[in-house]
Order: C-alpha cells, then structure tokens, then sequence
C-alpha cells in the first residue's frame, strides 16, 4: 500500500516528518494492513522539476492518447518526456 507524506521543507524537519510517518506505519501495520517485511521507502520533490509541480495523471494520459491518435500518424521512434522537464 502506497503512502504519500507531506513533509515541512528544511533538510532536519523533512527528515524527522519521514522519520515519523515511517514509525507511525510500522507501529500501527495491523491496523493499515501493511506488511513491513522488505518495505522501502522512495521520496520526490517538486523543487527539482522545472515547473516546480508533479504533473498530473491527465497531463500523462494526454500525451499517451495524442500517441495513439490519428493525429499522431506520422510520429516515429521519439522519446517523450513527460517529466515537467526534470529529464531535460
């Protein structure tokens, strides 16, 4: 089960916000109904993206229906980022 956190910026309060919200899914695994055997966790942040937000799942799925399109039709062997530009 995936979790998302909403952290305070700052090197120390991002840390002790993950360090927490770790805790408090291991203390109450019965009740989420998580399995914390081999759990991991894996972090992002919007400061490194040039537009400075997630894209959204529309935003994603936009690109792959104009790939599936007619409108598409002449589009071969490209690579598109759909990253805000944080691949650029």
């Amino acid at each position: 089960m995936p979790f998302a956190l909403i952290y305070r910026s700052g090197a120390d309060t991002a840390m002790e916000d993950l360090a927490q919200a770790v805790k408090f899914i291991f203390d109450h695994q019965d009740e989420l109904q998580v399995d914390v055997s081999g759990y991991s966790v894996w972090g992002g942040s919007a400061d490194g993206i040039p537009f400075e937000r997630f894209g959204t799942p529309e935003e994603v799925s936009n690109v792959a229906l104009f790939l599936v399109s007619d409108e598409a039709s002449y589009v071969r062997g490209s690579i598109y980022g759909v990253d805000g530009g944080a691949g650029a």
